[in-house]
């Protein structure tokens, strides 16, 4: 998984490693989260992009809920510029269900829409997620356990 880092206003989860899989622990009593640096896109189309994100929980009832936010910059930004700017408008997963086994993944799907919701990334821009949980959304008690988040989205 790639490596989370600290976005600001949120508290980043805790990292856990057991036996070969790491993951990180997002609280169940405030809203934990980081970012993702996705890096370059090679090429896209105008179109939906799709985040998934696996994740399993110790408890065997409840649900998750995500958010996730968008940034989008081009070569050449200053460190300025992208630190300063903002995030795309949150767009929340639907209440995921956790399996009724512990431990066993399942996914939670959010997608942002051409335009504003993708912070009006194109072809060649750098991007990034911030992913956090929405814990004013979810039923789950305990931590959400996020083994990894994908980004597809279709090529030009």
């Amino acid at each position: 998984m790639s490596a989370m880092q600290k976005a600001n206003a949120l508290t980043l989860p805790e990292y856990e490693v057991s036996g070969d899989i790491d993951y990180y622990g997002f609280d169940d009593a405030l809203d934990e989260g980081g970012i993702w640096r996705i890096g370059q896109l090679p090429t896209l189309a105008a179109d939906d992009m799709t985040v998934d994100i696996d994740f399993f929980a110790t408890d065997v009832t409840g649900t998750v809920q995500f958010g996730v936010q968008a940034l989008a910059y081009n070569v050449g930004t200053d460190l300025t510029a992208i630190t300063t700017a903002a995030f795309a408008t949150a767009v929340l997963s639907t209440a995921t269900t956790v399996d009724g086994t512990t431990l066993v993944p399942v996914r939670a799907t959010v997608t942002l829409t051409t335009g504003a919701q993708q912070d009006s990334a194109v072809t060649g821009d750098y991007f990034i997620l911030k992913v956090y949980r929405d814990v004013s959304g979810d039923s789950l008690s305990g931590d959400a356990e996020v083994v990894a988040v994908h980004l597809s989205y279709p090529a030009s």
